[in-house]
């Protein structure tokens, strides 16, 4: 949802999740570690500080939202070069060569199997 100054700021009320104006692949909220600990935390709308959603619900929603198309970033194979210092839910094709499995392991970290 654009805020009603959208025009003028480029502000949204609610960004959206998916497609060319959400965040891209190489932003922290396309990592599920990160976006699950946001969704717990915040979704729905209107949670405080007691979390709604159950864990297992919350990863629910986070695959989902992962698995939506979206922007690539461009160069972010660069962002960790090192294999000790990467992070384990940083899906970067080029890290993972032809395996497959392990990309998918990545993206969606205990979905995959």
């Amino acid at each position: 949802m654009k805020a009603p100054d959208y025009d003028n700021t480029g502000n949204y009320i609610f960004p959206p999740l998916a497609g060319d104006e959400s965040y891209n692949d190489g932003a922290g909220m396309s990592r599920l570690k990160i976006a699950s600990r946001f969704i717990h935390a915040n979704m729905p709308l209107g949670t405080s500080s007691k979390p709604i959603l159950s864990i297992d619900h919350t990863y629910d929603v986070t695959a989902y939202i992962l698995s939506l198309p979206r922007g690539n970033k461009e160069g972010r194979e660069k962002n960790f070069p090192d294999e000790n210092f990467r992070p384990a839910d940083y899906p970067v094709p080029e890290y993972f060569g032809n395996d497959t499995k392990a990309l998918a392991k990545a993206k969606f970290d205990s979905y995959h199997k």
